[in-house]
Protein backbone atom coordinates (compact mmCIF):
# COMPACT_ATOMS: atom_id res chain seq x y z
CA UNK A 1 0.00 0.00 0.00
CA UNK A 2 1.42 3.42 -1.00
CA UNK A 3 1.84 6.05 1.68
CA UNK A 4 -0.24 9.23 1.48
CA UNK A 5 2.47 11.41 -0.07
CA UNK A 6 3.23 8.89 -2.81
CA UNK A 7 -0.49 8.38 -3.47
CA UNK A 8 -1.00 12.14 -3.81
CA UNK A 9 1.86 12.45 -6.29
CA UNK A 10 0.60 9.49 -8.33
CA UNK A 11 -3.02 10.74 -8.47
CA UNK A 12 -2.07 14.33 -9.31
CA UNK A 13 0.43 13.18 -11.95
CA UNK A 14 -2.22 10.94 -13.53
CA UNK A 15 -4.65 13.86 -13.65
CA UNK A 16 -2.03 16.11 -15.26
CA UNK A 17 -1.23 13.48 -17.89
CA UNK A 18 -4.92 13.30 -18.83
CA UNK A 19 -5.13 17.10 -19.10
CA UNK A 20 -2.18 17.10 -21.53
CA UNK A 21 -3.67 14.20 -23.53
CA UNK A 22 -7.03 15.97 -23.63
CA UNK A 23 -5.56 19.18 -25.02
CA UNK A 24 -3.12 17.74 -27.55
CA UNK A 25 -4.69 14.43 -28.57
CA UNK A 26 -8.40 14.12 -27.77
CA UNK A 27 -9.35 17.62 -28.89
CA UNK A 28 -7.58 17.20 -32.22
CA UNK A 29 -8.35 13.62 -33.17
CA UNK A 30 -11.33 12.47 -31.09
CA UNK A 31 -13.26 15.66 -30.44
CA UNK A 32 -16.68 14.02 -30.87
CA UNK A 33 -15.93 11.72 -27.93
CA UNK A 34 -14.18 14.08 -25.49
CA UNK A 35 -17.11 14.21 -23.04
CA UNK A 36 -17.30 10.43 -22.88
CA UNK A 37 -13.54 10.18 -22.36
CA UNK A 38 -13.65 12.82 -19.61
CA UNK A 39 -16.54 11.12 -17.82
CA UNK A 40 -14.71 7.78 -17.98
CA UNK A 41 -11.48 9.33 -16.73
CA UNK A 42 -13.22 11.04 -13.78
CA UNK A 43 -14.77 7.69 -12.82
CA UNK A 44 -11.35 6.02 -12.93
CA UNK A 45 -9.44 8.77 -11.08
CA UNK A 46 -12.11 8.95 -8.36
CA UNK A 47 -11.99 5.17 -7.93
CA UNK A 48 -8.18 5.23 -7.72
CA UNK A 49 -8.20 8.03 -5.15
CA UNK A 50 -10.65 6.10 -2.96
CA UNK A 51 -8.64 2.90 -3.27
CA UNK A 52 -5.36 4.59 -2.38
CA UNK A 53 -6.52 7.14 0.20
CA UNK A 54 -9.74 5.62 1.51
CA UNK A 55 -13.17 7.17 1.85
CA UNK A 56 -14.60 8.85 4.92
CA UNK A 57 -18.39 9.20 4.80
CA UNK A 58 -19.59 12.79 4.73
CA UNK A 59 -21.90 12.79 7.76
CA UNK A 60 -24.60 15.41 7.89
CA UNK A 61 -24.86 17.89 10.77
CA UNK A 62 -26.52 21.20 11.54
CA UNK A 63 -23.60 23.30 10.27
CA UNK A 64 -23.60 21.52 6.92
CA UNK A 65 -27.36 21.97 6.58
CA UNK A 66 -27.04 25.62 7.51
CA UNK A 67 -24.33 26.26 4.90
CA UNK A 68 -26.21 24.22 2.27
CA UNK A 69 -29.41 26.22 2.76
CA UNK A 70 -27.55 29.51 2.74
CA UNK A 71 -25.68 28.61 -0.47
CA UNK A 72 -28.85 27.51 -2.26
CA UNK A 73 -30.56 30.70 -1.13
CA UNK A 74 -27.93 32.77 -2.93
CA UNK A 75 -28.19 30.61 -6.06
CA UNK A 76 -31.99 30.92 -6.18
CA UNK A 77 -31.93 34.68 -5.62
CA UNK A 78 -29.28 35.06 -8.34
CA UNK A 79 -31.41 33.22 -10.90
CA UNK A 80 -34.52 35.19 -9.90
CA UNK A 81 -32.55 38.44 -10.23
CA UNK A 82 -31.18 37.59 -13.68
CA UNK A 83 -34.59 36.55 -14.99
CA UNK A 84 -36.13 39.72 -13.60
CA UNK A 85 -33.57 41.71 -15.61
CA UNK A 86 -34.74 39.76 -18.64
CA UNK A 87 -38.05 41.64 -18.56
CA UNK A 88 -36.11 44.72 -19.65
CA UNK A 89 -33.46 43.15 -21.89
CA UNK A 90 -35.46 40.30 -23.45
CA UNK A 91 -34.98 36.54 -23.47
CA UNK A 92 -33.17 34.07 -25.68
CA UNK A 93 -34.45 30.63 -26.56
CA UNK A 94 -32.33 27.71 -25.43
CA UNK A 95 -30.29 26.42 -28.36
CA UNK A 96 -30.32 22.87 -27.00
CA UNK A 97 -33.21 20.54 -27.74
CA UNK A 98 -35.63 20.10 -24.84
CA UNK A 99 -36.79 16.72 -26.09
CA UNK A 100 -36.48 14.43 -23.01
CA UNK A 101 -34.29 11.85 -24.77
CA UNK A 102 -32.00 14.47 -26.31
CA UNK A 103 -31.85 16.35 -23.02
CA UNK A 104 -30.85 13.17 -21.19
CA UNK A 105 -28.09 12.52 -23.73
CA UNK A 106 -26.87 16.12 -23.36
CA UNK A 107 -26.68 16.08 -19.56
CA UNK A 108 -25.60 12.48 -18.91
CA UNK A 109 -21.83 13.03 -19.19
CA UNK A 110 -21.85 16.50 -17.53
CA UNK A 111 -23.81 15.10 -14.56
CA UNK A 112 -21.31 12.24 -14.10
CA UNK A 113 -18.39 14.66 -14.35
CA UNK A 114 -19.95 17.18 -11.95
CA UNK A 115 -20.81 14.61 -9.27
CA UNK A 116 -17.61 12.58 -9.42
CA UNK A 117 -15.20 15.49 -9.68
CA UNK A 118 -16.68 16.86 -6.46
CA UNK A 119 -16.42 13.44 -4.87
CA UNK A 120 -12.79 13.32 -6.04
CA UNK A 121 -12.20 16.80 -4.58
CA UNK A 122 -13.73 15.68 -1.29
CA UNK A 123 -11.57 12.52 -1.03
CA UNK A 124 -8.39 14.45 -1.78
CA UNK A 125 -9.14 17.37 0.54
CA UNK A 126 -10.54 15.23 3.33
CA UNK A 127 -7.46 12.99 3.36
CA UNK A 128 -5.12 15.98 3.16
CA UNK A 129 -6.96 18.40 5.44
CA UNK A 130 -3.72 19.06 7.34
CA UNK A 131 -1.88 20.26 4.23
CA UNK A 132 -2.89 23.56 2.66
CA UNK A 133 -0.30 23.00 -0.06
CA UNK A 134 -1.95 19.79 -1.26
CA UNK A 135 -5.41 21.38 -1.07
CA UNK A 136 -4.11 24.26 -3.18
CA UNK A 137 -2.59 21.87 -5.74
CA UNK A 138 -5.80 19.84 -5.98
CA UNK A 139 -7.81 23.03 -6.51
CA UNK A 140 -5.33 24.14 -9.18
CA UNK A 141 -5.44 20.79 -11.03
CA UNK A 142 -9.26 20.66 -11.09
CA UNK A 143 -9.38 24.30 -12.21
CA UNK A 144 -6.86 23.60 -14.97
CA UNK A 145 -8.94 20.61 -16.10
CA UNK A 146 -12.05 22.77 -16.36
CA UNK A 147 -10.20 25.52 -18.21
CA UNK A 148 -8.80 23.08 -20.76
CA UNK A 149 -12.21 21.45 -21.26
CA UNK A 150 -13.92 24.83 -21.78
CA UNK A 151 -11.28 26.57 -23.88
CA UNK A 152 -10.44 26.50 -27.56
CA UNK A 153 -7.03 28.16 -27.36
CA UNK A 154 -6.68 28.57 -31.13
CA UNK A 155 -9.47 31.19 -31.09
CA UNK A 156 -7.72 33.42 -28.54
CA UNK A 157 -6.12 35.81 -31.00
CA UNK A 158 -6.49 39.53 -30.37
CA UNK A 159 -7.57 41.61 -27.42
CA UNK A 160 -11.37 41.18 -27.73
CA UNK A 161 -11.43 37.33 -27.78
CA UNK A 162 -8.95 37.18 -24.90
CA UNK A 163 -10.93 39.73 -22.86
CA UNK A 164 -14.18 37.82 -23.44
CA UNK A 165 -12.46 34.57 -22.50
CA UNK A 166 -11.01 36.00 -19.29
CA UNK A 167 -14.33 37.49 -18.13
CA UNK A 168 -16.70 34.74 -19.25
CA UNK A 169 -14.60 31.57 -18.73
CA UNK A 170 -11.27 32.04 -16.95
CA UNK A 171 -12.26 34.16 -13.94
CA UNK A 172 -15.66 32.46 -13.27
CA UNK A 173 -14.05 29.00 -13.30
CA UNK A 174 -11.29 30.10 -10.92
CA UNK A 175 -13.71 31.71 -8.46
CA UNK A 176 -16.07 28.74 -8.64
CA UNK A 177 -13.33 26.24 -7.81
CA UNK A 178 -11.91 28.35 -5.00
CA UNK A 179 -15.38 28.43 -3.44
CA UNK A 180 -15.97 24.70 -3.97
CA UNK A 181 -12.66 23.74 -2.36
CA UNK A 182 -13.37 26.04 0.59
CA UNK A 183 -16.84 24.53 1.09
CA UNK A 184 -15.55 20.99 0.57
CA UNK A 185 -12.90 21.52 3.25
CA UNK A 186 -15.39 22.84 5.81
CA UNK A 187 -18.70 21.09 5.06
CA UNK A 188 -18.02 18.15 2.73
CA UNK A 189 -19.31 17.33 -0.73
CA UNK A 190 -23.12 17.64 -0.53
CA UNK A 191 -23.22 21.41 -1.00
CA UNK A 192 -20.50 21.40 -3.67
CA UNK A 193 -22.19 18.68 -5.74
CA UNK A 194 -25.58 20.42 -5.79
CA UNK A 195 -24.00 23.83 -6.47
CA UNK A 196 -21.93 22.45 -9.34
CA UNK A 197 -24.84 20.50 -10.83
CA UNK A 198 -26.99 23.63 -10.93
CA UNK A 199 -24.33 25.77 -12.61
CA UNK A 200 -23.16 23.06 -15.02
CA UNK A 201 -26.56 21.69 -16.07
CA UNK A 202 -29.01 24.61 -16.11
CA UNK A 203 -28.05 25.68 -19.63
CA UNK A 204 -29.22 22.29 -20.96
CA UNK A 205 -32.63 22.18 -19.28
CA UNK A 206 -34.08 25.71 -18.97
CA UNK A 207 -36.22 26.70 -21.97
CA UNK A 208 -35.02 30.32 -22.17
CA UNK A 209 -32.45 32.68 -20.69
CA UNK A 210 -32.28 36.43 -20.03
CA UNK A 211 -30.53 38.27 -22.86
CA UNK A 212 -28.16 40.19 -20.59
CA UNK A 213 -25.15 40.06 -22.83
CA UNK A 214 -21.98 38.08 -22.26
CA UNK A 215 -20.28 40.67 -20.03
CA UNK A 216 -23.14 41.26 -17.55
CA UNK A 217 -23.87 37.53 -17.31
CA UNK A 218 -20.19 36.90 -16.57
CA UNK A 219 -20.11 39.58 -13.87
CA UNK A 220 -23.16 38.04 -12.17
CA UNK A 221 -21.59 34.58 -12.10
CA UNK A 222 -18.29 36.01 -10.89
CA UNK A 223 -20.08 37.83 -8.08
CA UNK A 224 -22.12 34.76 -7.04
CA UNK A 225 -19.24 32.65 -5.59
CA UNK A 226 -17.77 35.75 -3.95
CA UNK A 227 -21.04 36.56 -2.20
CA UNK A 228 -21.53 32.94 -1.17
CA UNK A 229 -17.98 32.78 0.20
CA UNK A 230 -18.42 35.95 2.25
CA UNK A 231 -21.75 34.76 3.67
CA UNK A 232 -20.79 31.11 4.26
CA UNK A 233 -17.43 32.00 5.79
CA UNK A 234 -19.17 34.13 8.41
CA UNK A 235 -21.44 31.19 9.25
CA UNK A 236 -18.55 28.75 9.44
CA UNK A 237 -16.33 31.05 11.52
CA UNK A 238 -18.99 32.03 14.02
CA UNK A 239 -20.99 28.81 14.20
CA UNK A 240 -20.91 26.84 17.41
CA UNK A 241 -22.85 23.62 16.90
CA UNK A 242 -23.52 23.23 20.60
CA UNK A 243 -24.90 26.74 21.04
CA UNK A 244 -27.78 26.22 18.65
CA UNK A 245 -30.78 24.44 20.16
CA UNK A 246 -32.18 21.56 18.17
CA UNK A 247 -35.52 23.35 17.99
CA UNK A 248 -33.96 26.29 16.20
CA UNK A 249 -32.02 23.99 13.92
CA UNK A 250 -35.17 22.07 12.99
CA UNK A 251 -36.99 25.32 12.34
CA UNK A 252 -34.26 26.40 9.93
CA UNK A 253 -34.22 22.99 8.33
CA UNK A 254 -37.95 23.24 7.66
CA UNK A 255 -37.17 26.01 5.19
CA UNK A 256 -38.17 29.23 6.96
CA UNK A 257 -35.25 30.99 5.31
CA UNK A 258 -36.55 29.99 1.90
CA UNK A 259 -39.61 32.18 2.31
CA UNK A 260 -37.64 35.07 0.81
CA UNK A 261 -36.81 33.39 -2.54
CA UNK A 262 -40.30 31.84 -2.63
CA UNK A 263 -41.89 35.28 -2.33
CA UNK A 264 -39.42 36.63 -4.90
CA UNK A 265 -40.30 33.78 -7.28
CA UNK A 266 -44.03 34.49 -6.91
CA UNK A 267 -43.41 38.19 -7.63
CA UNK A 268 -41.32 37.22 -10.67
CA UNK A 269 -44.07 34.91 -11.94
CA UNK A 270 -46.73 37.61 -11.48
CA UNK A 271 -44.52 40.09 -13.33
CA UNK A 272 -44.02 37.60 -16.15
CA UNK A 273 -47.75 37.21 -16.83
CA UNK A 274 -48.84 40.77 -16.01
CA UNK A 275 -47.98 42.33 -19.42
CA UNK A 276 -46.47 45.30 -17.56
CA UNK A 277 -42.96 44.71 -18.92
CA UNK A 278 -41.77 44.66 -22.56
CA UNK A 279 -41.50 40.86 -22.31
CA UNK A 280 -44.31 38.72 -20.93
CA UNK A 281 -45.68 35.17 -20.98
CA UNK A 282 -49.14 33.86 -21.83
CA UNK A 283 -50.76 30.43 -21.96
CA UNK A 284 -52.28 29.00 -25.15
CA UNK A 285 -55.91 27.89 -24.88
CA UNK A 286 -56.49 26.22 -28.27
CA UNK A 287 -54.83 24.09 -30.93
CA UNK A 288 -55.29 26.57 -33.78
CA UNK A 289 -51.49 26.91 -34.17
CA UNK A 290 -50.63 23.20 -34.17
CA UNK A 291 -48.15 21.71 -34.77
CA UNK A 292 -45.98 24.73 -33.95
CA UNK A 293 -47.83 25.67 -30.76
CA UNK A 294 -50.30 23.44 -28.91
CA UNK A 295 -52.92 23.94 -26.26
CA UNK A 296 -51.28 24.17 -22.85
CA UNK A 297 -48.02 25.61 -24.16
CA UNK A 298 -46.84 29.02 -23.03
CA UNK A 299 -45.31 31.63 -25.31
CA UNK A 300 -42.86 34.42 -24.55
CA UNK A 301 -44.10 37.60 -26.19
CA UNK A 302 -42.20 40.79 -27.00
CA UNK A 303 -44.31 43.93 -27.23
CA UNK A 304 -44.29 45.72 -30.58
CA UNK A 305 -42.62 49.13 -30.47
CA UNK A 306 -42.43 49.84 -34.18
CA UNK A 307 -44.50 48.96 -37.25
CA UNK A 308 -41.28 47.90 -38.94
CA UNK A 309 -40.93 45.13 -36.34
CA UNK A 310 -43.79 43.26 -38.04
CA UNK A 311 -42.90 40.87 -40.86
CA UNK A 312 -44.83 38.32 -42.85
CA UNK A 313 -44.57 34.84 -41.34
CA UNK A 314 -44.23 35.97 -37.74
CA UNK A 315 -46.51 34.61 -35.04
CA UNK A 316 -48.17 37.56 -33.35
CA UNK A 317 -50.52 38.21 -30.45
CA UNK A 318 -53.52 40.42 -31.16
CA UNK A 319 -56.69 41.39 -29.38
CA UNK A 320 -60.03 40.61 -30.97
CA UNK A 321 -63.47 40.85 -29.34
CA UNK A 322 -61.85 41.15 -25.93
CA UNK A 323 -59.75 38.00 -26.36
CA UNK A 324 -56.03 37.56 -26.93
CA UNK A 325 -55.30 35.39 -29.99
CA UNK A 326 -52.00 33.92 -31.18
CA UNK A 327 -51.93 33.43 -34.96
CA UNK A 328 -49.49 33.79 -37.83
CA UNK A 329 -49.18 36.99 -39.82
CA UNK A 330 -49.74 35.95 -43.46
CA UNK A 331 -50.16 39.34 -45.15
CA UNK A 332 -49.01 42.83 -44.27
CA UNK A 333 -50.14 45.90 -46.23
CA UNK A 334 -48.36 49.13 -45.31
CA UNK A 335 -49.45 51.13 -48.31
CA UNK A 336 -52.09 53.33 -46.61
CA UNK A 337 -53.54 52.29 -43.29
CA UNK A 338 -51.75 49.29 -41.95
CA UNK A 339 -53.74 46.15 -42.65
CA UNK A 340 -52.77 42.85 -41.07
CA UNK A 341 -54.14 39.48 -42.18
CA UNK A 342 -53.69 36.49 -39.86
CA UNK A 343 -54.39 32.78 -39.85
CA UNK A 344 -53.99 29.88 -37.46
CA UNK A 345 -51.64 27.24 -38.88
CA UNK A 346 -54.19 24.49 -38.14
CA UNK A 347 -57.16 26.47 -39.52
CA UNK A 348 -58.45 25.98 -43.07
CA UNK A 349 -59.09 29.65 -43.70
CA UNK A 350 -57.68 33.00 -42.71
CA UNK A 351 -59.17 35.04 -39.87
CA UNK A 352 -62.31 36.93 -40.88
CA UNK A 353 -61.30 40.33 -39.54
CA UNK A 354 -58.21 42.20 -40.63
CA UNK A 355 -56.23 43.89 -37.88
CA UNK A 356 -54.55 47.26 -37.48
CA UNK A 357 -51.38 48.05 -35.53
CA UNK A 358 -53.56 49.05 -32.54
CA UNK A 359 -54.82 45.47 -32.31
CA UNK A 360 -51.36 43.92 -32.17
CA UNK A 361 -50.08 43.18 -28.68
CA UNK A 362 -46.72 41.63 -29.49
CA UNK A 363 -44.57 39.14 -31.38
CA UNK A 364 -44.07 35.57 -30.18
CA UNK A 365 -40.37 34.96 -29.59
CA UNK A 366 -40.61 31.28 -28.68
CA UNK A 367 -42.74 28.71 -26.86
CA UNK A 368 -42.32 26.70 -23.67
CA UNK A 369 -44.14 23.35 -23.96
CA UNK A 370 -46.95 22.46 -21.52
CA UNK A 371 -46.26 24.94 -18.69
CA UNK A 372 -49.28 27.07 -19.66
CA UNK A 373 -51.73 24.30 -18.78
CA UNK A 374 -52.48 25.50 -15.21
CA UNK A 375 -53.58 28.95 -16.40
CA UNK A 376 -55.56 27.44 -19.32
CA UNK A 377 -57.40 24.97 -17.05
CA UNK A 378 -58.12 27.72 -14.53
CA UNK A 379 -59.53 29.95 -17.28
CA UNK A 380 -61.74 27.12 -18.53
CA UNK A 381 -62.95 26.40 -15.01
CA UNK A 382 -63.80 30.04 -14.32
CA UNK A 383 -65.59 30.53 -17.66
CA UNK A 384 -67.18 27.10 -17.92
CA UNK A 385 -65.32 26.12 -21.07
CA UNK A 386 -63.91 22.73 -22.04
Amino acid sequence: MLNRKTSNIFIISLFMVYIVLYEFVLKKFLFAYVQSFSASFIIIITYISIMLLGYHKDKNNSLKRYVFNNTMLYVIITFIFTYFLGFFTGFLKNGYSLNPITMFNNIFAPVIIAVLIELFRYVMINKNSDSKRVIGIITLVITLFELVVNTKFSTLTGFDPIFRYVTSVFVPIIFKNLLLSYLCYHVGYRTTIVYRLILDIYSFVLPFFPDLGEYITSMIFIALPILIFVSDSKIIESYDEYSVPEEKDREYGNGSKFEIPLIAFIILLIALISRVFPIYMMGIGSNSMKPVISKGDAVIVRKVDNINDLKKGQIIVFKQDGKYIVHRLIKLDKSKELSIVTKGDANNSKDVKNKSIDDVEGIVEFKIPLIGYPSVLLDELLHGRR
